[in-house]
């Protein structure tokens, strides 16, 4: 009896140190969240933003998802986990994967001129830099084309025909009279342009619409549920949103009210074209940035950097489709940020910690102090400082 009596005491003390443990763990994370919530809510009040929602994800875990604002100022619907918000250029990252998935498969090859690929278009002569533009170049931003998307004809013809479907030779044939902003290959210059005729190369080589090869491709194999293509004005799940671009975009200031768009979003394709939750921007990076998606040579060419000066703020530089912050440093990491006409966002990947962090907003107007790459440093550090390393 004694004996019996001696391990049930033994045993209950363990079982106590246990729950302790236990107990302090889940502190910890209730710690972790609270953190983030309460930077979230002071980023929100500072920066009189309508909504945040946030996202974090370590490796192997669901991520968590923090909100804080208003979905829709005017209904006073608070942001939800489930929203959607469109992402931009974090859209980049697709279209570059699939090109470098294209590229281990023999069927596009960087340095091969894109002239060849697009021979029987008959609009790709007329580019700037067209006999000389390659791939590399392309995902690069290397090519010397400028900016379609903030061309003003653009915005007339927006406001004009708010529905209206671009071709790809429409958008471009904005920049036909242009003069490169660099011989191609010789210096950075960030344009949509770019993307739109890496776009243009992956249909051509697939024989596929671009969305069907990145929902096929990317999307349902990885499980991403919660990225859509915005390619129409009604995207079931889409959080409203406002533009601080009223006059140079010719928009109303509320430019996404009721899951629905005032002007097709249609018109930014591969140089963004997805609405995501926070939550499916962390598990990308998370597949993307640990090398789940692409082999080890095929994200090493993504993730190198330029050998350009690239005017990307927060000591960053750009490498394929990636963001890349302080590069050759221990605290590198890798992502992209997103703009489009009512929202913004990021999503950076931590390799040294394998930690995920996307942050959204729906709006776009942001202080000029602000940076989403610091935002995401501090949620980094805030969820850090919780964690035993």
């Amino acid at each position: 009896m004694r004996i019996i009596s001696t391990s049930f005491r033994l045993g209950s003390a363990a079982f106590l140190l246990l729950l302790i443990a236990y107990s302090c763990q889940h502190s910890a994370r209730i710690s972790t969240v609270q953190k983030v919530q309460n930077f979230a809510d002071s980023i929100l009040k500072t920066d009189s933003l309508p909504g945040i929602s946030i996202a974090y994800m370590f490796a192997d875990l669901n991520p968590v998802t923090i909100t804080s604002g208003m979905a829709d100022l005017e209904m006073q619907i608070p942001m939800d986990s489930g929203m959607l918000l469109l992402s931009g250029s974090i859209g980049k990252t697709y279209v570059a994967s699939l090109v470098l998935r294209f590229y281990e498969l023999g069927l596009i090859h960087l340095n091969r001129p894109v002239k060849d690929y697009l021979h029987d278009e008959k609009w790709y002569d007329s580019l700037p830099n067209a006999a000389l533009i390659t791939p590399l170049h392309l995902l690069q931003h290397t090519s010397g084309l400028d900016r379609y998307e903030f061309k003003k004809a653009v915005w007339d013809s927006i406001r004009i025909r708010p529905e209206k479907e671009w071709t790809v030779a429409e958008r471009l044939a904005l920049l036909y009279q242009d003069s490169p902003l660099n011989d191609a290959g010789k210096a950075f210059a960030y344009s949509d342009a770019n993307y739109i005729l890496l776009g243009a190369l992956l249909e051509k080589v697939s024989g596929m619409d671009y969305y069907a090869l990145a929902t096929d491709s990317i999307l349902l194999p990885m499980k991403l549920y919660m990225t859509k293509p915005s390619d129409r004005q009604e995207i079931a799940g889409l959080c409203s949103a406002y533009t601080a671009f009223t006059e140079q975009f010719q928009l109303p200031m509320k430019v996404a009210d009721n899951q629905k768009l005032c002007f097709n979003p249609q018109m930014e394709w591969t140089g963004g074209g997805m609405a995501n939750t926070p939550s499916d921007l962390c598990r990308w990076a998370q597949i993307l940035y640990s090398g789940m998606y692409l082999s080890d040579s095929a994200l090493n060419l993504m993730t190198s950097p330029v050998p350009f000066e690239t005017g990307i703020s927060d000591d960053a530089s750009y490498g394929m489709g990636c963001i890349i912050w302080k590069p050759g440093t221990a605290e590198v990491s890798y992502g992209h940020t997103g703009f489009f006409p009512g929202f913004r966002s990021i999503v950076r990947y931590y390799p040294q910690h394998k930690l995920a962090v996307a942050f959204q907003t729906n709006t776009d107007k942001l202080p000029p102090a602000a940076s989403l790459a610091k935002y995401s440093d501090q949620i980094k550090q805030l969820i850090l400082d919780e964690v035993p390393l």
